[in-house]
């Protein structure tokens, strides 16, 4: 019975680090499509900007 309930954890403690492992790369995956987007925004600014002080 000990060993039927150790397995169980440790299956348990797989599948939770399995869930966490993907949540936070789907989570970096957002973050950095949200960095790209700001960037292209940024230099789309900055190049206006430039174009406006001429």
């Amino acid at each position: 019975m000990k060993k039927n309930i150790l397995l169980y954890l440790l299956l348990f403690s797989l599948l939770v680090n399995v869930f966490q492992y993907v949540n936070s790369k789907s989570i970096i995956d957002k973050y950095e499509t949200d960095i790209d987007k700001f960037k292209t925004k940024i230099e789309n600014l900055e190049t206006t900007d430039l174009n406006s002080n001429k």
